[in-house]
């Protein structure tokens, strides 16, 4: 091995280990601590690893319920956002990019991995996502197939380490991974690393230190992963020269002059990736053409001269352990009760582990010396009601400190009494989303201008081939070439994930709901809401069919007021037999506006159908009075009436 080499090595190696013992000391038993207490497993930890077959723990686990419950509020029905072109020559361009763009990102199941990244960030303090590009993977269907594809994946916190020198999570130089593989999985994936430890007679070992991410409470490394070789990728940001286009080739028509394209060399930042693995180093990657790493990091809470974050759970993990041993006493009184402890005299003549098995069976006969004197139960031990209010207490903090309020999960209480109240207390309560939001956007933002950057690179000259769902559940294929118009092309980025929480969509249903309303209650004319857009903010799944539904009801609905105001018209065209109209202007007028409104409010129309219907009753009568000869002074009687 040359000289340059072994130095490369080395100098890898002292990176590897400054991250790896810069979040030894720093996070790692954070980091543990943390994901037992999540786990429900924190009675594992070192300090807490004592026990006593009599003893009855609680695992009871507050602070999962209360972190769940935080982060389902959190989550947004879809994470994409929106290209917006930068000029009107590139209006068309983007449109398109933004069909591409969101295919890629349904195809990748981003949503997904963003969900799961953002409850690492919770728990840990980051959560992190690679972009790659596997050149031999097939995608597409029949007729409509092409090699290669880009890939998105979690990586797991415990296995980043950070440059312990950046201020920032985006000010790092560098950043550490560990691979563990086995060395069937070597073989096959990596067959030109595997051959490289072969020849050094490198072999899988217990892969069982914290410098490996092998820092969790509950697992069982030693049984499961002793045929492991640690792989440390290290990704590097370094300067170097590409040349640049300044000026296309171009022809003058008029003498057929050439004029050369005029290329030039420019300093840009560029990522490298080394692999390393006990003391080889097994390759060296250039070829990726991107100034970001293919790391993208998500934190739940930014901090100072740091590139690691704040977690969620700081803070929560102290009053799960006072809750949970306070519960452990209860459990324990409890349990005496159930099964007492008792006291046997040495005059008794009981044997004691008889006694220990059948104290508590039927139909058993002891005999003893005096039945006084040779056994006696112990009293439980009493638990002061104080201590109980206090475990309470403790689980209270827990969901006030983790944002879960009763106000958040909707008890608003008297404030919910009128509408305005309703929306004041609600944005009381879901004000504290509002830093994880904004973090959550710029994550989103960096994981989408990478993507770009990967399709436009990796994709280039491909035909891709979209799907759209129509309505009717047929579907519509589209296809875009990406060509050269989709190269460096820069962009403006929307994305209003605030808006898609189920916090605030509950909020936009709330207030739909009661537009509606109001616009029934005072038979508003020009309501700006109707029945389609609460189905629609209701977020129903068969959304679709009830629309369909409703607009062919609509149609019927036409027909039958058509008719009604036809039947109406005739009514008021009714005279009495005193030469009056039956039913006055004023009021058929306001009968038939209620028959057009959406209002659902028909009792002027229930009004003039009722005296319709009473004056039918009458003229009837009147008839038949004619007809069984009732004298005149009778019949007077009841046309003056009608």
């Amino acid at each position: 091995m040359d000289e340059e080499k072994i130095k490369e090595i080395k100098r890898l190696d002292r990176l590897v280990k400054k991250a790896i013992e810069f979040r030894q000391q720093s996070r790692d038993t954070e980091y543990v601590n943390n994901e037992a207490h999540y786990e429900g497993l924190h009675w594992n930890l070192a300090n807490m690893d004592e026990d006593s077959p009599f003893v009855v723990k609680s695992d009871i686990n507050h602070l999962k319920n209360a972190v769940d419950v935080r982060l389902g509020s959190l989550c947004a029905s879809v994470y994409y956002g929106k290209l917006k072109p930068l000029s009107q020559d590139d209006v068309e361009t983007i449109d398109k990019l933004n069909i591409l763009y969101q295919n890629e990102w349904y195809r990748l199941n981003m949503d997904t991995l963003i969900e799961e990244v953002i409850k690492k960030g919770c728990i840990f303090d980051n959560g992190y996502i690679e972009f790659g590009f596997d050149t031999d993977k097939i995608v597409g269907g029949t007729n409509a197939k092409r090699e290669g594809v880009i890939t998105a994946n979690v990586v797991e916190t415990a296995n980043i380490y950070l440059d312990p020198s950046a201020e920032s999570i985006d000010d790092c130089d560098f950043m550490v991974k560990t691979m563990k593989l086995t060395e069937e999985k070597l073989k096959r994936v990596y067959p030109d690393w595997w051959k490289k430890l072969k020849e050094k007679d490198v072999h899988g070992t217990a892969a069982k230190t914290n410098d490996t991410g092998n820092i969790f409470t509950g697992r069982d490394y030693t049984t499961n992963q002793d045929n492991i070789i640690v792989v440390y990728a290290i990704y590097e940001k370094y300067n170097t020269e590409v040349e640049e286009v300044i000026s296309e080739e171009q022809v003058i028509q008029e003498t057929g002059e050439i004029i050369p394209a005029v290329i030039d060399k420019v300093n840009v930042t560029r990522v490298k990736i080394s692999y390393l693995s006990n003391d080889i180093l097994l390759e060296v990657n250039k070829d990726y053409p991107f100034e970001e790493f293919s790391l993208v990091p998500f934190q739940w809470e930014k901090t100072v001269q740091t590139p690691y974050g704040i977690p969620l759970l700081r803070g929560l993990t102290i009053p799960q352990k006072v809750a949970n041993l306070i519960e452990s006493s209860i459990n324990n009184i409890a349990v005496h009760y159930t099964i007492p402890t008792w006291i046997i005299s040495d005059d008794s003549g009981l044997d004691v582990d008889d006694v220990a098995k059948l104290i508590n069976a039927l139909g058993v006969v002891w005999k003893v010396t005096d039945i006084n004197t040779a056994i006696k139960q112990l009293e439980p031990p009493q638990i002061n009601a104080d201590i109980i209010q206090m475990g309470q207490t403790f689980v209270n903090y827990i969901r006030q400190y983790a944002g879960v309020t009763d106000q958040y999960q909707g008890n608003i209480g008297t404030a919910g009494s009128t509408s305005q109240g309703t929306i004041d207390a609600i944005g009381r309560a879901t004000i504290i989303d509002n830093n994880p939001i904004n973090q959550i956007s710029k994550f989103v933002e960096k994981l989408t201008r990478l993507l770009i950057r990967f399709m436009t690179r990796y994709y280039q000259g491909d035909t891709m081939y979209i799907r759209e769902d129509l309505d009717d559940g047929k579907y519509n294929f589209k296809q875009f070439t990406i060509d050269d118009s989709f190269r460096d092309i820069n962009f403006d980025f929307d994305v209003d994930l605030a808006s898609r929480s189920k916090t605030d969509k509950n909020r936009q249903y709330n207030l739909t709901k009661e537009i509606y309303q109001l616009q029934n209650q005072y038979k508003d004319s020009k309501g700006v809401i109707n029945v389609t857009d609460v189905v629609k903010a209701a977020q129903l799944d068969n959304y679709n069919e009830m629309k369909n539904r409703l607009d062919n009801v609509t149609e019927e609905t036409l027909q039958e007021k058509a008719s009604m105001v036809v039947r109406l018209v005739e009514i008021g065209n009714t005279i009495t037999p005193n030469g009056q109209p039956l039913i006055d202007s004023t009021t058929l007028s306001d009968a038939i506006m209620d028959v057009l409104d959406d209002n659902n409010d028909l009792s002027v129309v229930e009004q003039v159908m009722q005296t319709y219907k009473e004056y039918q009753e009458q003229f009837t009568q009147m008839k038949q009075n004619i007809a069984s000869g009732y004298d005149q002074q009778q019949i007077i009687d009841t046309t003056q009436q009608m």
